[in-house]
């Protein structure tokens, strides 16, 4: 995340509002992956007796402040981007327990 920085964030947040349909579906689909793992501020990248490629491929969930992406989505000419926005938004606050 701080590797991101401020530009990097806003670049990504605008993702959902692309010109291509199947880049906002597919970076929604996958915000909401990501935000449905659990977020653990004392979670290490690595784990020390891990086999090399779990430490390669170990997710971290994602800070709550991205639910705030989901907004950008209100004014998406897809009917289906604009549904499918709302229904990962109400399964992540719905899961309870962001922070």
């Amino acid at each position: 995340e701080a590797a991101l920085g401020v530009s990097g964030w806003r670049s990504l947040a605008l993702l959902m509002q692309d010109e291509d349909s199947a880049v906002r579906s597919a970076f929604c689909a996958s915000l909401t992956a990501s935000l449905m793992r659990p977020f653990l501020v004392t979670k290490k990248e690595g784990k020390a007796g891990a086999p090399h490629h779990f430490l390669a491929s170990r997710k971290l969930g994602l800070p709550p402040h991205y639910i705030a992406m989901y907004a950008l989505a209100a004014v998406d000419p897809e009917k289906a981007n604009l549904v499918a926005a709302r229904a990962g938004l109400l399964k992540v606050v719905g899961r309870g327990g962001l922070t």
